[in-house]
């Protein structure tokens, strides 16, 4: 809320704004800031500065493979510490093999703990 800093890195950056991740890290197991993407504002790399880890969020069939690799290496460059990749919005058939493993297994576990 309020009005909207003439630069807003500068207040992502700020010692205030560490200070305040800081000092709610006590009070959660988790802190999750989803940001904007990598490439189109700073937002991202510097926030990860001052996280544990970064998830990597990529939209299947939404980014070009080249600019998923320049987004990485924006991060590395700040020594991010990527804890792994999520690759959102994948289509798939819902007749495929595994998705139908899958989905029978789960729906038997689930059957074997009602009869327990």
């Amino acid at each position: 809320g309020g009005t909207i800093p003439p630069n807003p890195a500068e207040v992502l950056s700020s010692k205030k704004m560490s200070q305040f991740i800081e000092s709610i890290k006590d009070d959660y197991d988790y802190i999750f800031i989803d940001t904007p993407p990598v490439g189109i504002v700073s937002d991202a790399s510097i926030i990860s500065s001052y996280s544990d880890g970064v998830i990597f969020v990529v939209g299947s069939e939404e980014v070009d493979s080249n600019l998923a690799k320049v987004a990485k290496e924006r991060l590395d460059s700040v020594n991010s510490n990527i804890l792994g990749v999520i690759l959102n919005k994948y289509k798939t058939e819902t007749n495929s093999e595994y998705y139908n493993y899958y989905y029978h297994s789960q729906e038997e576990k689930k059957k074997k703990r009602k009869r327990k």
